[in-house]
């Protein structure tokens, strides 16, 4: 894990937390002379009451990690963070020698797996692997049961999605031009998919109408399977989903791929256009995912942790199995982990007002 202080690298995420509580406050309790604090006796009874203990803290942490990891994910199995998850946990395993166990908890857009992570014990052991979400969320739930800022810290970013829009080959289109034609004649008549309200398969159709001042009718989905059924199906008309998910249905033509969200075209698709390409100039909005830990998880953990994923995500065959998948390398430590977040979160801000939601 990056020295947040040494490199100057600041984030609205709080960096290493180490220590137990003194009992005047929050801060960890010090050892200092007593003629230099105010409180010196109940300072060295902390002092005092600590001594036993120390042992037992440097075995934990220069032992950890000592018992199976648990990696909770928000979303259900089989989607496009759930399959990026699963690679880079089975070489997160291999590297740190215990076993790593992935555990779907989707609902909420990921906020039920998020609050479970942000109060569990804050001993490393159990992680979350988050999506876009965690920068969304704070704009559409009124009263989340945490804080990110406050009860989570940013482990590393592994990876990102590119998004893909597709519509059902009897709609028509085969250019993103000629959809909004259609939108446009048809207000509000054409309908779209997503994985569930405030999602960001929700938000980029959302921005895609928006910056194309045109109208259609939402209908979201609890996960990414059933919109695409629905959307194979012929009942609905466009989605705009995870690279690696639709890939194999562009690929078999049961899909028809418009353009894709990230700046570079996909090789895995390369005759399809980014959005960039054909409608705004530097557009991109891709799924990035990454691991986050409860926020007073001992600073060793977090950089024993951010260590072994910086090594996996160097390793060739990971690497090639996550690009395999359609989606994208992106490592990022935990300082620019935690920028990239605050800067996500203001961005997707606007986007949530821009689509007329409310918080609930």
């Amino acid at each position: 894990m990056a020295d947040h202080k040494k490199n100057d690298m600041r984030s609205d995420f709080p960096s290493d937390r180490i220590g137990p509580a003194s009992a005047d406050g929050d801060a960890p309790a010090t050892c200092t002379r007593p003629h230099a604090l105010p409180r010196r006796r109940d300072t060295l009874r902390a002092c005092a009451a600590l001594l036993p203990t120390l042992p037992g803290l440097v075995l934990a942490q220069a032992s950890y990690p000592d018992r199976p990891i648990k990696v909770l994910i928000g979303f259900a199995p089989g989607g496009g963070a759930d399959a990026v998850a699963r690679i880079v946990c089975a070489g997160l395993a291999e590297e740190l020698g215990v076993p790593v166990v992935v555990e779907n908890k989707p609902g909420a857009n990921a906020n039920i797996a998020t609050e479970q992570v942000a109060r569990a014990q804050p001993d490393g052991l159990t992680l979350l692997y988050n999506t876009s979400s965690i920068a969304i969320s704070p704009h559409l739930y009124a009263h989340l049961g945490y804080d990110a800022r406050r009860d989570l810290v940013p482990v590393a970013l592994p990876a990102a999605i590119a998004l893909v829009l597709v519509v059902s080959p009897r709609l028509g289109p085969r250019s993103v031009q000629e959809l909004v034609t259609l939108l446009k004649s048809r207000p509000g008549a054409l309908s779209y998919a997503s994985s569930g309200t405030g999602n960001i398969t929700h938000l980029a159709a959302a921005e895609l109408l928006r910056l194309t001042d045109s109208s259609a009718t939402h209908v979201p989905y609890k996960s990414e399977a059933p919109a695409i059924t629905d959307l194979l199906g012929g009942h609905v008309d466009f989605y705009i989903g995870n690279a690696n998910t639709l890939i194999p249905q562009a690929r078999e033509n049961r899909l028809i791929p418009l353009a894709v969200t990230s700046l570079r075209r996909l090789p895995e698709l390369p005759a399809v256009p980014t959005l960039a390409e054909t409608l705004s100039p530097g557009l991109e909005m891709v799924a990035w995912s990454g691991f986050m830990a409860p926020a007073a998880t001992p600073a060793p953990a977090l950089r024993r942790l951010g260590t072994a994923l910086d090594k996996v995500m160097h390793l060739p065959a990971v690497r090639s199995r996550i690009e395999q998948s359609g989606a994208e390398v992106r490592w990022a430590d935990s300082a620019a982990y935690g920028r990239l977040v605050t800067e996500e979160t203001a961005r997707w801000s606007r986007a949530v007002q821009a689509a007329g939601l409310r918080p609930e």
